[in-house]
């Protein structure tokens, strides 16, 4: 599957076991947890490069979350902004990954 994304072809071949083993990983690892981690390090680099005169205030790990990410970072923990059920968001995953599929079939 390298290099191209099949939606249809993995819904045919997942179970729905192997669809609840996903869901199960993407609570225990959430698939957006890299931006955290990448976010930290931008905003560490911005900051350890940051002009105080031209900008007094520090930059903040929100900073450089993407806007989907839905993330909220308070006192350098991050927190979901609201407690979404776990099926809503393989359901939304599964959403987009149909809709890029459309969009490369045009």
């Amino acid at each position: 599957m390298a290099g191209r994304l099949d939606v249809d072809g993995i819904l045919a071949e997942l179970s729905v076991e192997q669809l609840r083993e996903w869901e199960a990983y993407a609570i225990l690892e959430p698939f957006g947890a890299p931006w955290k981690q990448t976010a930290l390090l931008a905003m560490l680099l911005a900051n350890a490069n940051r002009d105080p005169d031209a900008k007094p205030e520090p930059y903040e790990m929100s900073d450089f979350l993407p806007a989907e990410s839905n993330v909220l970072v308070v006192d350098g923990e991050s927190e979901p902004e609201e407690e979404e059920p776990h099926w809503m968001k393989m359901k939304r995953v599964l959403q987009v990954l149909a809709d890029a599929k459309k969009e490369n079939r045009s």
